[in-house]
């Protein structure tokens, strides 16, 4: 969101390429033209993560669960768990709107009515008063929970996989990712061409074939 928020305020001559954590804020520019050659460079699930011992009391663990199962196992059991910031980051955004389209039923599209029924805003009031911390730093998240202060979690499953690595290089259980079988969120993480200097495009160009290159993903012969 500050990415597209210095783009939108004027700053756009001061870059040449902008690299966002998920397309879906490309919809929040007033000038849509500004960016261009947008492709994702890596995908990682928003996912919750609880400690297993946790996950196996709520019957989370060994089978697929929804989205509603698990957001019903943290209000019966009354556990608290943390969540990156919904307003300010991408994690925490698109985990709110997979919870938004899980209550109204997942529908192909949400509407503001199917949104505003009160029986949706009771539910979320119900949910998230279980947060027992927010922060726009997924990364003071995950030391809340590495240091055990909490067992369950929003994030994004890269980072849970670095925290599950850190816990198990220090002899702890790693914790047990829940992935919906009704929709996960995805960050795409595309990298675009700021286009206010095409001279500089080719560059780009290259830049991002490069690191489309490093991660595997095929891009045809140039």
């Amino acid at each position: 969101l500050d990415i597209i928020q210095k783009l939108n305020s004027g700053e756009a001559s001061n870059y040449d390429a902008v690299w966002l954590s998920n397309s879906i804020w490309t919809s929040r520019l007033t000038n849509s033209s500004i960016l261009k050659n947008g492709k994702s460079i890596f995908i990682s699930p928003v996912v919750f993560a609880i400690d297993r011992a946790e996950g196996e009391k709520l019957n989370l663990t060994g089978r697929d669960v929804t989205l509603k199962e698990i957001m019903q196992a943290i209000t019966s059991s009354g556990i608290s768990f943390v969540i990156p910031n919904i307003t300010r980051t991408n994690s925490g955004a698109s985990i709110y709107l997979s919870i938004l389209s899980t209550l109204v039923g997942n529908p192909g599209v949400m509407t503001i009515a199917q949104i505003s029924q009160d029986s949706v805003t009771e539910e979320l009031k119900d949910f998230f008063s279980h947060v027992g911390r927010t922060s726009g730093s997924e990364d003071y998240l995950l030391e809340l929970v590495e240091n055990g202060e909490y067992s369950c979690m929003v994030n994004t499953e890269s980072q849970v996989l670095a925290l599950n690595r850190k816990l198990e290089a220090a002899g702890k259980a790693p914790m047990y990712i829940l992935y919906p079988t009704d929709g996960v969120s995805i960050g795409d993480a595309p990298l675009y061409f700021v286009n206010n200097n095409s001279s500089r495009e080719g560059i780009f160009l290259e830049l991002q074939r490069h690191l489309l290159v490093m991660v595997g993903i095929d891009v045809g012969v140039a």
